[in-house]
């Protein structure tokens, strides 16, 4: 089993426990059906997005050597099962599903031959899984004149071993994220004048003496009548939270190599407990990469468009 594979290879036994859970069944429904058929090749490919596990397998049907009903138990009732002839007839008719696997009725195969079976299962913990799979790195910003780049790195722990078990194996849509710092950047360009009076207001929101709720008031004018800019201060806030959006973020985002943009993900605001938005410390990217045994590892950059995210801030402000 893979359990037996993945210690071997010196691998510790939390971990592969959590391998063993979910890929020792699909080891289980191979022995199973390569006792009474011939199976040709087995493929797993693990969508982690969705969080299922695909098992797909080619098997030879031969009737001389087959008992009239098989029973593979995979642990677990399949989502969704498929049975096709090599010439795409549909044999699912002859698949009854069970509450820890399914039950192959070969009378209802139409003949000797070849046949796809793929069967769908949710795996229990897609992070445990892919934490127990992948070795994830990544390197902190490296900043340039006009950008900020950030090195990321996917690579299977434990491939030797895997390849001694299954024939393929894929891992798909693999989630990386990368905490893009923006906070800083805003507050390069933010008036002084305007940094006060934000936090006049909001020093003037949380104060419950009338007498200070006044001066904090009185501050919180003379501020705002120092800038240029006349929009209030929510005003200016509401055009800041555009930037924040997914599409409109992911104007300053590049994704290249062997990783693909998949989203942006608004942080933890830098202002925390006030009764309006301000603004993110930083934007969660998340790009996404497959593995597979023949390409155990998996290279890419984000590249954060600093300069022009800035521009767009300065357009807010005024400047």
């Amino acid at each position: 089993m893979i359990s037996e594979a993945i210690l071997s290879a010196g691998v510790g036994a939390v971990v592969s426990g959590v391998l063993s859970k979910t890929l020792d069944s699909p080891q289980k429904c191979y022995l199973a059906l390569q006792s009474e058929l011939k199976v040709n090749s087995q493929e797993l490919q693990v969508s982690c997005q969705d969080g299922i596990l695909h098992n797909s397998l080619l098997i030879e049907a031969k009737h001389k050597h087959l008992n009239n009903k098989l029973t593979i138990n995979t642990g677990k009732r399949p989502i969704r099962i498929y049975l096709t002839s090599i010439y795409g007839e549909d044999c699912t008719k002859a698949v009854t599903l069970t509450d820890t696997g399914f039950i192959l009725n070969t009378k209802e195969i139409v003949g000797d031959g070849l046949y796809s079976l793929r069967y769908d299962t949710t795996l229990p913990d897609v992070k445990k899984f892919v934490d127990a799979m992948v070795d994830i790195k990544k390197a902190k910003e490296v900043p340039h004149e006009d950008t900020t780049e950030y090195w990321m790195h996917a690579e299977l722990k434990h491939p030797q071993a895997l390849k001694g078990t299954y024939g393929r194996l894929s891992l798909e849509d693999i989630d990386f994220i990368i905490n893009v710092g923006v906070s800083s950047d805003i507050k390069e360009v933010i008036p002084p004048n305007f940094q006060k009076e934000m936090t006049y207001a909001l020093e003037m929101l949380r104060e419950t003496d009338s007498h200070r709720m006044f001066q904090k008031g009185q501050q919180y004018i003379y501020s705002k009548r120092s800038r240029t800019n006349d929009d209030d201060i929510m005003t200016v806030l509401s055009g800041l939270q555009t930037l924040f959006a997914s599409k409109k973020f992911e104007k300053f985002i590049t994704v290249n190599n062997k990783f693909t943009y998949s989203d942006c993900i608004r942080g933890v605001d830098t202002y925390r407990n006030v009764p309006f938005p301000t603004w993110p410390k930083t934007m969660s990217v998340i790009s996404k990469t497959d593995l597979n045994l023949n390409q155990c590892a998996a290279e890419g950059t984000v590249i954060y468009k600093k300069n022009d995210f800035v521009e767009e801030v300065r357009k807010i402000f005024g400047k």
